[in-house]
């Protein structure tokens, strides 16, 4: 159990982490046994199933410059090129936390943090992935976290959305500079429209224009086949997502839409969008969009 001060020191470290890592990082504290809505139960949840403060600041997530960052705001002074394992036990330190000794190969890798591969039992141990395993599952664990906090952001430009927000506002900040948009409008399997926009201010203002003008709603599908995410050895992630359109209490027909997502290091290493296609398909269609629907155009990764 952790003391009230070391809570305390969680909330407010915690707080600084945006909200795709920190939902993630809630998904790997309570190995996805907890379901949250927002970032207020993620906080709460993440410091409720923390036995040892040590155990969560040692994860990847908790990043070398969030710890810095903290101290700062704590106005404890470290260097910069202090190792993340000193920052660490600064930090338990200035918590009066009972275990402060922490060694560097205790602090987990990015992978190992991701899939919660740090189980002592024997069995798990000797059923830990390949390399490639690892980043597919990664991949796909990003893709679970990012789809669902996309849009409950993105349908926020639409006054009339009563659903759930992602407690921050869509906007240029979530798309690298010279990121690219591709829009389709199809009807019957064919394309009747077709744009091409690049620059994150452009993007973004023309997917929230796209919502709020047309009053639409994008309802992802969340299941195994509505989600996908695929990764290259180069960092990038490509996302895949599918669901349906509405208008107040009309079903419009469905969607498909594709991202890549990439690290900016000069926004404190998150993810941003570098790319994004979407499809959007007119008309009924009598089973749930997955993105194995035959009838709906594919998207090329």
């Amino acid at each position: 159990m952790l003391s009230d001060r070391e809570k305390k020191g969680c909330y407010d470290l915690l707080n600084a982490l945006p909200n795709i890592e920190l939902l993630s990082l809630c998904d790997t504290v309570t190995s996805r046994m907890i379901k949250v809505d927002g970032r207020k139960e993620a906080l709460k949840a993440i410091v409720t199933y923390t036995e040892c403060p040590h155990q969560l600041l040692k994860r990847q997530k908790i990043r070398k410059d969030h710890l810095f960052q903290y101290l700062a705001r704590s106005n404890i002074i470290v260097s910069p090129k202090t190792e993340k394992f000193v920052l660490i036990q600064t930090v338990l330190k200035s918590w009066g936390s009972a275990q402060q000794n922490v060694q560097q190969d205790d602090v987990e890798d990015e992978l190992a943090d991701d899939l919660d591969l740090t189980d002592n039992d024997d069995e798990a141990a000797s059923q830990k992935p390949t390399h490639t395993q690892t980043h597919k599952e990664t991949a796909q664990h990003l893709a679970e976290s990012f789809v669902p906090w996309f849009y409950r952001m993105l349908n926020a430009c639409n006054t009339h959305y009563v659903g759930e927000t992602a407690g921050e506002c869509f906007g240029a900040v979530h798309f690298f500079r010279d990121s690219k948009l591709e829009l389709q409008l199809c009807s019957d399997g064919h394309v009747t429209e077709k744009e091409n926009h690049s620059g994150s201010d452009v993007i973004s203002t023309r997917l929230a224009t796209l919502i709020s003008q047309q009053n639409l709603c994008l309802n992802a599908n969340i299941t195994a086949e509505g989600i996908r995410g695929i990764s290259d050895p180069h960092g990038l992630v490509v996302v895949m997502a599918c669901g349906t359109v509405h208008r107040h209490q009309e079903c419009l027909g469905v969607y498909k839409q594709q991202f890549g997502l990439a690290r900016d290091p000069h926004s404190d290493n998150n993810w941003k969008i570098k790319f994004t296609k979407l499809v959007l398909q007119s008309g009924a269609h009598s089973q749930q969009p997955s993105l194995e629907n035959s009838d709906f155009p594919q998207l090329e990764y």
